[in-house]
């Protein structure tokens, strides 16, 4: 009896979740994902193309040691939610993609969702959190103007009011372009970060700690300008309309 209520108590004190995950696409896809915490409030963690989950690890222990509930997938396509049979992912489901994993988080018993993307992943980010408006906040890294079809651009305006925390190396020019454009579009409390350097995605918050401080206080509801995290310059007039009809980021 008595290793029996101990075994209760130490299954009481572990989060709610952690390990691995499947999100289940409106496709039939199953799609991997690393959970982690037990909060309230969920934050989704999106990878940029080429990429995986695998980028977030340390975040991730970051995040659930500030008490929220994780979920970071891999993008079908990518790490091991790829299709040794499938050599190029359908870009266009990806939307799809994420807004179930939103939908797990929920399930999960997340009452809040923030979403946080890096390249692909940012602009997965607002484009679905332009059409679900309880996501209550998105957090872009490195935001291109057109990844694979997917353009802020015209999901920023649908995203409204809500909070937008943007962030690129300085020397990362499409993304530099982007975070100035978008947060010119922006409606609500927004915050753009310019870093010295080119360094993009989730390489930001590894070599940036004040960044990554940064983020975790904008997702605990902390708009105002955090110390360390620079402005940001005037977008030239004719970037946008250059990048966007390349369909592709620069060096590919």
């Amino acid at each position: 009896m008595r290793h029996l209520l101990l075994a209760t108590l130490v299954a009481l004190s572990l989060p709610a979740f952690a390990g691995d995950a499947k999100v289940q696409a409106p496709d039939g896809t199953a799609l991997f994902a690393r959970e982690a915490g037990h909060g309230s409030h969920g934050v989704l963690l999106l990878h940029d193309a080429g990429r995986t989950s695998a980028d977030w690890t340390l975040f991730i222990d970051k995040l659930e040691a500030k008490g929220y509930r994780v979920l970071a997938m891999d993008l079908r396509g990518h790490g091991e939610s790829a299709d040794i049979l499938t050599t190029e992912p359908d870009w266009s489901l990806m939307d799809d993609d994420v807004q179930a994993a939103i939908a797990l988080l929920r399930t999960k018993g997340a009452k809040k969702i923030s979403v946080v993307g890096a390249g692909l992943g940012a602009n997965l980010a607002v484009d679905v959190a332009s059409r679900d408006p309880k996501v209550e906040t998105v957090v872009l890294l490195s935001p291109g103007l057109n990844i694979h079809g997917y353009k802020p651009s015209g999901t920023v305006g649908a995203y409204g009011a809500r909070p937008l925390l943007l962030a690129a190396g300085k020397d990362d020019r499409m993304a530099s372009s982007t975070v100035k454009y978008l947060e010119k579009q922006s409606q609500g409390p927004t915050r753009a970060v310019l870093l010295s350097g080119d360094a993009s995605g989730t390489n930001l918050l590894d070599e940036n700690p004040n960044l990554e401080d940064g983020v975790l206080s904008w997702l605990a509801g902390n708009y105002g300008a955090a110390e360390g995290l620079s402005e940001n310059a005037t977008l030239r007039t004719g970037d946008v309309d250059q990048q966007e009809s390349q369909g592709k980021r620069y060096g590919e």
